[in-house]
């Protein structure tokens, strides 16, 4: 009898041990899904001509937002969309002061656990222009550090090192942190502390969800990439993509290579198969969240037949007001993603 009961007792501790284990697991791992970076890069200034990519210094004159724009904006971005960090990109669109007020107002509107991290378009036009002169990246700098995020700043701009040299080691030296770098490459290196990477070619990849699985350049590609960057210890955040490009216009000769009206919503399902292929893949310290580029967005849901520019993306935000238009689904789907995330659960991959 005595060895019956010392057999139970065993048996109670150990099946207790092993729950106390089971949980401190679950614990552990929806702690670590509410602490993965959920992003988005979008324009401190909102402005809906900001993104075009083919003016040198020649902007043309741009009105900042107001203060209750960006307020509405940040409630959108941060309660109904699920963001923890916003990367506010600033590419010269608005002068100087204006821009250093509009980070401040963003600053004060987001709430103190979402993290604003300043990012530096360094380049734009055919030639890749250098946007900022050495003593505007300096000033900045100095500002950025001061006013907004002391410990981060990222650049987005040409790949080729060598023109933005300078002004990459003058930023890195004001923040304890490093640069961060929008747009990654898969297999890009540089003088960087963490990163996005821009993964729109493998999930743009194919016509159908069960087609991509098994396409070179959709699904192992981006495994690949992982796998890759799992032997490194560089923080990566993945893109996620809610614009893809309808391949049928692809020769239509009224339309330019980088015409918004070619492009299309991306597949529903791409977004959560590949959330849901990250997280199982990715390894710590390199898996650090996900991140949506809205500029692309923006740009796309301007177009005549999609929203139109009184209902772009931008403009929603400005009114504090979610966004339904052409890209809604896939968008969503990633707003769903991070809102499951927040919650500490992992996003269903229902595809």
């Amino acid at each position: 009898m005595e060895q019956k009961r010392g057999w139970l007792v065993r048996f109670q501790v150990s099946l207790a041990t092993l729950l106390c284990v089971v949980s401190a697991f679950g614990s552990s791992e929806s702690e670590r899904l509410k602490h993965l970076e959920r992003s988005f890069s979008i324009h401190a200034s909102l402005a809906a001509s900001a993104q075009n990519g083919n003016w040198d210094t020649n902007f043309p004159s741009l009105e900042p937002p107001t203060e209750t724009q960006i307020h509405n904006a940040a409630r959108v971005l941060t309660q109904d969309y699920n963001a923890n960090r916003l990367y506010l990109i600033y590419q010269k669109e608005i002068p100087l002061v204006d821009a250093e007020r509009v980070f401040q107002i963003w600053r004060a509107a987001c709430p103190s656990d979402v993290e604003i991290v300043p990012a530096l378009m360094l380049n734009a036009g055919t030639n890749q222009h250098q946007l900022f002169s050495a003593a505007e990246i300096r000033r900045l700098g100095e500002f950025f550090r001061q006013e907004v995020n002391p410990k981060r700043l990222a650049v987005l701009g040409s790949i080729d090192a060598r023109l933005n040299e300078s002004s990459v080691k003058t930023l890195s030296s004001n923040f304890t942190a490093g640069l961060l770098r929008l747009g990654l490459q898969p297999d890009e290196k540089g003088p960087f502390s963490a990163g996005i990477v821009e993964t729109r070619t493998a999930l743009c990849s194919s016509q159908s969800n069960e087609q991509w699985q098994h396409d070179a350049s959709g699904l192992e590609a981006l495994r690949k990439w992982i796998d890759a960057r799992n032997e490194q210890t560089l923080p990566i955040a993945w893109g996620l993509v809610a614009v893809g490009c309808d391949d049928s216009k692809a020769n239509h000769t009224s339309l330019g290579p980088n015409d918004p009206e070619r492009n299309i919503p991306i597949i529903s399902g791409r977004n959560a198969m590949a959330i849901s292929e990250i997280l199982q893949r990715g390894k710590t310290p390199s898996l650090a969240g996900f991140s949506a580029d809205l500029q692309a967005l923006q740009v796309s849901s301007q177009a005549v037949s999609h929203d139109g520019s009184g209902y772009s993306f931008y403009e929603m935000l400005k009114r504090g007001q979610v966004y339904v238009g052409y890209y809604a689904r896939p968008f969503l789907e990633i707003v769903n993603a991070y809102g499951t995330m927040r919650s500490g659960k992992m996003p269903a991959n229902e595809h």
